[in-house]
């Protein structure tokens, strides 16, 4: 499953510490975000009640207070072995635009933002495929986003990625 959500995010800043990020639906009011906008806590929390396999949300918004597992401490990820045992593993991933206080930018000449412009390019052209395996991991999916959203905005943003939970399966994109 591929959720992509574009649109606003905001971080609020908890009294006991830290931040939490909420995505913000149209009709949704900044001065009342817990009755009005989607906490990442639920997103956390209702990804493992899926029966997916795999999970990858792609947040077009800039989102603080991700609470993501971003350390992974795997070997020969590029190993054809590996990536099957990817693809049968469970994994939820989330890859966001930017983090708290990045300005998500949008550009006539792109027709979109820099992290959807990333997305077109790392998957329609291919160009994320960092080992030319003909499979894009969302490892390497992210890593192409960001590093080409930082370049694109001239380090004014800066997507983040990471993964919920535990599981060590991907989404995986075949060329």
């Amino acid at each position: 499953v591929v959720v992509f959500y574009a649109g606003h995010g905001e971080t609020y800043k908890l009294p006991s510490g830290g931040d939490m990020g909420y995505l913000i639906p149209v009709d949704g009011n900044l001065d009342n975000l817990y009755l009005s906008s989607i906490p990442m806590d639920v997103i956390y929390n209702t990804a493992p009640m899926s029966r997916a396999k795999h999970i990858l949300y792609l947040f077009d918004a800039a989102l603080g207070g991700l609470l993501l597992n971003r350390k992974r401490k795997l070997k020969n990820m590029n190993t054809p072995e590996f990536i099957i045992r990817l693809t049968k593993e469970r994994g939820r991933a989330v890859i966001s635009a930017g983090g708290r206080g990045d300005f998500i930018q949008e550009r006539p000449e792109w027709g979109h933002s820099a992290f959807t412009r990333s997305i077109l390019k790392g998957i329609g052209s291919g160009m994320a495929d960092d080992n030319d395996d003909g499979i894009i991991t969302t490892t390497e999916l992210g890593g192409f986003i960001r590093n080409n959203v930082v370049s694109d905005t001239d380090g004014m943003q800066t997507p983040q990625r990471g993964f919920i939970g535990t599981d060590i399966g991907e989404f995986i994109f075949i060329l």
